[in-house]
């Protein structure tokens, strides 16, 4: 009788992706909360072109939506007073987002400032954040370590945002700790400019450098292992 309930409730309840192929955006954010239980912000910068181009790409489903837009969503809520400065300094940025899994983060974000004369995202591109474009996001470790290469072989020519948080997109944002801190790429290494939370993003980057030495687990001993 369970299962027959269930079954019944799946046909009945409305596909989220077709609604998104039909740009039926209310009705595809609402449906994929009955689903999954989390919101779905259509009205974001960038995520708009995403939903257009979900008519004829098929790769472009909701829940690939939620992925691309949870490093803005985190970015986002870097508090905007109260930064302070950090100085510290690191040669690699991919060790220290693998750090921040080890440390119990579920996702890190990196975010470049925007170029001025940058046109706006239209066409589901880089999202936009509050300061600029977002460079991307990871949910894992190996993830984390991949797009920590890229910036390193990339980096780009304005300050960069480095994010991580132990809570998950689409849920609320007071339920979770989070640790910010910008960075730029100043003769081969990457230099902290400030911090809004500089005493966690100072363990967060001494854990990192302790790790590369003496292993992940002396660096929990010395650091803790809960997240800052």
């Amino acid at each position: 009788m369970m299962l027959w309930a269930l079954a019944l409730w799946a046909c009945s309840s409305p596909d989220p992706d077709a609604l998104l192929r039909a740009y039926k955006l209310e009705e595809a954010a609402a449906a994929w909360q009955e689903q999954t239980g989390r919101t779905l912000d259509f009205g974001h910068p960038g995520v708009d072109g995403l939903a257009r181009r979900a008519a004829h790409d098929p790769t472009i489903t909701c829940a690939e939506i939620e992925r691309r837009a949870a490093p803005a969503r985190l970015l986002d809520q870097t508090p905007l007073q109260g930064r302070k400065t950090l100085d510290l300094s690191f040669p690699s940025l991919a060790p220290v987002l693998e750090a921040a899994f080890d440390l119990g983060a579920r996702q890190v974000a990196v975010g470049r400032s925007k170029n001025p004369h940058e046109r706006e995202v239209s066409n589901g591109g880089d999202l936009e954040w509050t300061d600029g474009r977002v460079v991307g996001g990871a949910e894992t470790r190996g993830a984390a370590a991949a797009l920590g290469a890229h910036v390193d072989a990339e980096p780009p020519p304005r300050l960069v945002t480095i994010a991580m948080t132990d809570g998950l997109h689409g849920e609320p944002s007071w339920a979770a700790s989070r640790v910010y801190f910008t960075v730029q790429r100043r003769d081969g290494l990457w230099v902290t400019i400030n911090s809004i939370t500089p005493d966690a993003a100072a363990r967060w980057i001494n854990f990192a450098d302790y790790a590369a030495g003496h292993g992940v687990e002396a660096a929990r001993t010395r650091y803790g292992a809960n997240p800052p």
